[in-house]
């Protein structure tokens, strides 16, 4: 931890301004310091509600959809499936 990380010159400017907000080093680092979650919209209100007023439930289904359309299994190793092909050769082509 250093000065710039301790905001020490950007405390002492709050105290002269009254405020924060407008600082420069506010300005620059207050997205690292907070946690905005993937599924929370950071948009204006106007803007989320024109493209639908998703809720986080329907956003978290819209993300689980497409990791599922878009996962493509790697292939198993010819070793394992070789393997897989001897036990079902095995049982006569059965299940279980």
């Amino acid at each position: 931890m250093d000065s710039a990380t301790l905001a020490l010159g950007a405390i002492a400017g709050a105290f002269e301004t009254g405020e924060y907000l407008s600082l420069d080093h506010t300005v620059r680092n207050f997205r690292e310091q907070f946690r905005f979650p993937r599924l929370m919209d950071q948009r204006r209100y106007g803007e989320w509600a024109e493209e639908g007023k998703r809720t986080p439930g329907e956003r978290a289904r819209e993300v689980v959809q497409r990791l599922l359309d878009e996962h493509r299994a790697p292939p198993l190793p010819v070793e394992q499936t070789a393997k897989l092909d001897r036990i079902v050769a095995r049982q006569g082509g059965r299940g279980s």
